[in-house]
């Protein structure tokens, strides 16, 4: 532990015993009283203060607004050293907490591997032991299980029925809970008496079942009078009917043939009505097609024109202009001005393309300028010196016949070369 990070703890113990309830009082402010001593007079909330109300309030507002840009620099230059010198306190400080924490980690997985030793085999002991009581109570349950199946098999086999509260056959009802319960004599009483009950439902079974089959023979006689008398009345409904059909059907075939002879005579006057519009309407769109021909040709005629006048001007402002097919029309956007052209524009007769070229270039060139102007602007005098030496380095050096010359030349290259 370092000297001073030792005097820390026990300047905290001291604040602990006379002035703070509990120990992590004493160790914030000892914490607090380490990064004070960042700033100046160790007043740090009071210096925090006095630079959020100095610098809080910079703003660059434009390009051309230098000075603040140059404040905001220094400013930078007078809050880093603080961010950085924080970074290297804290790193100090938490050296010997991760020292202790890994002390403490150490004996616990010590400690916690010593009483495993101990206590796994007591939980073995434990599971055995219980595993034992289950599996006798898992034994006797089944048994109960089997024996409750047994017996519920053997009184439904008996007559017994679920009606959706009780097991029960005449006048017989119980729960299933009860038959799981008694023991071996009560049960077998209990069969006897299912027996006997299912034996008198049996027999009463029979009987209806019985008086049943009378009754269905006796309805089937009268089923079938009824059938037979209704068979005859159908047979007589079916001759009339039969008669009725074939003067129908000689109504029906005279109808037939008198409309297959009206409709022969009626498509014969519709063919020759078709035929006489079909004509008609064949000469009408020859005659359209023969006009929309000519308005085509004359129309394409004048278009031809028209890009031959455009192709001539656009000469001047292709590439400086961009072409948007579905406008039909060229456009730029140069800082804050909009050159934009349709083809009205163009052919127009007052319109001088090679004017109308030099202004947008003109435009262009003093876009890039700008742009130069601004970029030098933001280069420190390092910047600039090292780009102006980078264009230095792309001119081709000459080949001298003078050797003097030819050395001297050299030696400035080196030089220049080996500038920083």
């Amino acid at each position: 532990m370092s000297s001073e990070n030792n005097n820390n703890v026990q300047d905290a113990v001291i604040l602990e015993q006379h002035d703070y309830a509990t120990k992590g009082e004493a160790q914030l402010v000892q914490v607090e009283k380490s990064f004070a001593t960042l700033f100046e007079n160790s007043d740090m909330k009071k210096h925090l203060a006095e630079l959020k109300k100095k610098y809080g309030k910079l703003k660059v507002t434009s390009l051309d607004d230098k000075d603040t840009y140059e404040e905001v620099k220094k400013a930078i230059s007078v809050v880093r050293p603080l961010r950085t010198g924080l970074e290297k306190k804290s790193k100090e400080l938490k050296e010997d907490a991760q020292t202790y924490i890994k002390l403490v980690n150490s004996q616990e997985k010590f400690i916690q591997a010593e009483v495993a030793k101990i206590e796994e085999p007591l939980w073995v002991e434990r599971e055995k032991y219980e595993a034992m009581l289950k599996a006798e109570a898992e034994r006797i349950e089944k048994e109960t299980q089997e024996r409750y199946d047994n017996r519920m098999t053997e009184l439904k086999s008996n007559g017994l029925k679920f009606d959706g509260e009780m097991y029960s056959v005449r006048e017989i009802s119980i729960d299933a809970m009860y038959v799981k319960g008694i023991d071996d004599e009560k049960y077998n009483s209990l069969l006897e008496k299912v027996k006997v009950a299912n034996a008198l439902n049996i027999k009463e079974e029979e009987e209806r079942q019985a008086e049943a089959e009378r009754q269905r023979i006796a309805d089937e006689l009268e089923k079938k009078k009824v059938e037979d008398a209704r068979l005859e009345n159908e047979r007589i409904q079916a001759q009339l009917k039969a008669q009725q059909d074939a003067l129908q059907k000689q109504m029906d075939d005279f109808n037939r043939m008198k409309k297959e002879e009206e409709d022969k005579i009626q498509a014969e006057k519709d063919r020759i009505e078709r035929e006489r519009k079909q004509k008609e309407a064949d000469e009408a769109k020859a005659q359209l097609e023969k006009e929309q021909e000519a308005q085509r040709l004359a129309e394409q005629q004048r278009i031809d024109a028209e890009n031959k006048i455009i192709a001539e001007k656009a000469i001047h402002f292709n590439g400086l202009l961009a072409y948007n097919f579905n406008t039909q029309g060229w456009s730029r956007q140069v800082e804050d001005e909009s050159f934009i052209l349709f083809r009205k524009d163009v052919l127009a007769d007052d319109f001088n393309a090679k004017e109308y070229a030099e202004k947008v270039q003109k435009a262009l060139t003093n876009q890039e300028l700008r742009i130069e102007q601004e970029r030098q602007s933001m280069l420190n005098d390092t910047q600039k010196v090292t780009e102006y030496i980078s264009k230095l380095k792309e001119v081709q050096v000459p080949l001298l016949e003078n050797s003097e010359l030819n050395t001297r030349l050299k030696q400035l290259v080196q030089t220049i070369s080996d500038f920083k």
